[in-house]
């Protein structure tokens, strides 16, 4: 499908297209974590960009952060208020998860969007495709949880509940494909983000840091149990080698710089100034907004394993990377799950470059708007009219 050809969808609620006649078109939308996030508000923009091509507009409601909300979509759960992590995470927080899933159940079943969109964040997401699935609303799944590492169980919540399943790797579509489940390759929405702009002097005036200086990158994670638990060792870390390097071998010292997550709450990033004032010692350590700034100007970074080692590898700079569950302490039943579960890892892939990415969702919605109309048509009674060709 093109601008030329005109775009057209079948939902829940199926709306003809008159002449001259403008159809507006709702989408739910949900991201719970920063990456997530960050991709839910470039796929927003991705998608009102094509759609008012087609002189047509779109609604969006559902859950993410700021990024998101900033283009345009209508926040009935903040992300920054259900991002937690692990078992022991969310039973401690499961009252207020709760409460904020009962709200975003019944926006959807008040409004019934013409389709919905759940980006990661499968504990929450899979709830919420059941939801969907039995109001009869296509469930686009982007951005695949790890089931070919851990969790296998769950291919049957993405058999049952999931129309579409958009993968960012390429052995994912196999992986899925092979189990029944309609799959594709889309690349990662990271590969074709141009590099920062901003210049080393300016970043360095906009966060009181020495230009000249040496910086290192500490990217512990985006939840707030990642860096309870990833940032202090990443600040001993910082400290052994600000001895042997420094100290010892006469080096200048080095500034540390320390990305915080946009869906953190003021108190998440007060937690982050607390461990870092106690654990930096005699380090200048600053904390700043932009980790892909942050990434591309440091010399070197210490990163949690996830997101930021794509990006780190995307713009081609040196990171140490924290392995899963070894920079990530968890409890010695969930750590014992864990070994017994990660038995199928993909260590030969790697992320694809913007030259390879076969597509990116920013830059082609209409694939996206392509499957909802397809799994749309799918799910309508056979008597209801077709609108796409």
């Amino acid at each position: 499908m093109n601008s030329t050809s005109g775009f057209c969808l079948l939902g829940s609620q199926t709306a003809m297209m008159k002449s001259g006649e403008l159809m507006s078109l709702s989408f739910f939308i949900s991201a719970g974590e920063a990456s997530g996030e960050h991709y839910g508000a470039l796929l927003i923009q991705a998608l009102k960009r094509h759609i008012a091509e087609t002189g047509q507009f779109a609604t969006f409601f559902g859950m993410g952060g700021e990024r998101m909300a900033a283009t345009g979509l209508e926040r009935i759960v903040r992300s920054e208020d259900v991002a937690v992590m692990g078992i022991t995470e969310v039973v401690r927080h499961l009252p207020r998860i709760y409460a904020e899933f009962r709200k975003l159940k019944q926006a959807i079943r008040t409004r019934r969007p013409d389709a919905a969109i759940l980006i990661d964040f499968p504990d929450i997401h899979f709830k919420l495709a059941k939801e969907l699935h039995q109001l009869g609303i296509p469930v686009i799944f982007f951005v695949s949880p790890q089931l070919w590492a851990w969790k296998k169980h769950r291919i049957k919540l993405v058999q049952k509940y999931v129309d579409r399943m958009l993968v960012i790797f390429p052995f994912e579509e196999q992986f899925y494909r092979e189990r029944g489940v309609q799959a594709e390759f889309v690349g990662h929405p990271l590969a074709d983000l141009p590099l920062p702009t901003i210049s080393r002097e300016e970043f360095a005036a906009a966060n009181n840091l020495d230009p000249a200086a040496t910086w290192i990158g500490l990217l512990p994670g985006s939840r707030a149990k990642e860096i309870r638990a990833n940032l202090p060792e990443m600040l001993n870390a910082a400290t052994v080698l600000y001895h042997n390097y420094c100290l010892e071998r006469g080096n200048p010292e080095f500034q540390l710089v320390l990305p915080v997550a946009p869906t953190l709450t003021p108190a998440q990033r007060a937690l982050i100034a607390l461990i870092s004032e106690e654990g930096r010692q005699n380090l200048t350590l600053r904390l700043v907004d932009d980790a892909r700034a942050a990434l591309y100007h440091a010399r070197a970074s210490i990163v949690a394993s996830g997101t930021a080692t794509v990006e780190a590898a995307l713009i081609e700079r040196r990171q140490i990377v924290g392995p899963d569950y070894a920079v990530q302490r968890v409890g010695g039943s969930y750590r014992k799950h864990c070994r017994h579960q990660c038995e199928h890892r993909h260590p030969h892939e790697r992320p694809q470059t913007q030259e390879k990415c076969v597509l990116h969702l920013a830059e082609d919605p209409a694939r996206l708007l392509r499957y909802l109309a397809k799994v749309a048509a799918q799910r309508l009674p056979r008597t209801a009219p077709s609108l796409c060709h």
